[in-house]
């Protein structure tokens, strides 16, 4: 059985292979073997066989990709992605890394935005959830998840519905947690749910603010800008312009304005913007920026 699935991840690495194993309607069968044998630490081999050849059909074309998820391929993924690890120490290595590429495989999915609403129904961004909450912090499986939910974030339809599945929460846990490349993910992810004007308030309602305005004041320039990005839109709520203020938001992002955004550089525009639009507010605000400067030393 081995063998033979192995023998189908290397067909399902190119185009005609992956029509052929859609046609033939093989998917169903290996969702079948993967969800059957998860448990059993002696089939583990063949079940992160069969993970492969489903981790390779999910950067097919996008009926490939949509065969998926008709005929049980996702939920297979969902499934080896949540396995929990078995009491064998030696066996926690294999488990993870069918964890890894399981979630490699659906953060594949999650870039086919014709996809996004079926993936939301079938209940990915749970798993996601899960993921991020439960997974070590330098792990890759935080990483995946993270990048996964950003991607599915970028979908209009789909951005209340995300914040209404509790994701704000979730992605405030990512930033005090996380290493530098999952926060930079998770501050896209909540630049992009903020396009969605009810779901400003409700990320500040969960904390985002103080994450974002130390990920702003981080030395690593492409997460300061990313954070940057998400107070952007989220200052476009007058209720999160004030929390801003409150929390000495102007002054940390002038003082990172100084210390490590390079003149002409995007992040510098982004918060010159933020910056801007928070001097606008009223007479208060700019007094309160003003004391802010002073207190920051910023000429």
């Amino acid at each position: 059985q081995e063998c033979a699935v192995t023998a189908l991840g290397n067909l399902a690495v190119c185009g005609a292979g992956q029509a052929e194993i859609v046609k033939q309607g093989v998917i169903a069968q290996l969702a079948y073997i993967c969800c059957s044998v998860m448990g059993g630490f002696n089939a583990q081999p063949l079940c992160r066989e069969v993970v492969q050849v489903l981790v390779n059909m999910c950067s097919g074309a996008p009926p490939i990709r949509q065969a998926l998820l008709a005929q049980g391929g996702l939920h297979a993924l969902m499934q080896a992605s949540t396995s929990t690890a078995p009491s064998q120490e030696s066996s926690y290595r294999h488990r993870n890394d069918l964890r890894s590429s399981a979630l490699s495989g659906l953060l594949a999915l999650t870039t086919e935005q014709s996809l996004v609403e079926k993936l939301v129904e079938a209940g990915l961004p749970g798993t996601l959830m899960l993921l991020a909450l439960v997974s070590p912090p330098a792990s890759r499986s935080k990483e995946l998840a993270a990048k996964a939910l950003t991607n599915l974030s970028m979908a209009d339809s789909v951005k209340g519905l995300l914040v209404k599945q509790g994701v704000a929460a979730v992605l405030v846990g990512l930033l005090r947690t996380g290493t530098p490349t999952t926060k930079q993910a998770t501050c896209r992810a909540i630049q992009n749910l903020s396009r969605h004007a009810p779901n400003r308030r409700e990320m500040a309602d969960a904390g985002a603010l103080p994450g974002l305005l130390h990920a702003v004041a981080d030395r690593d320039a492409g997460l300061s800008q990313a954070a940057a990005g998400a107070l952007h839109n989220m200052c476009h709520d007058g209720h999160v312009m004030g929390e801003l203020l409150r929390l000495r938001g102007a002054g940390v992002m002038l003082e990172a304005l100084r210390t490590h955004h390079e003149p002409g550089s995007k992040g510098r525009h982004i918060i010159a913007k933020v910056l801007s639009r928070m001097s606008r507010v009223s007479n208060k605000a700019r007094l309160e920026i003003c004391a802010q400067l002073r207190e920051y030393g910023t000429s």
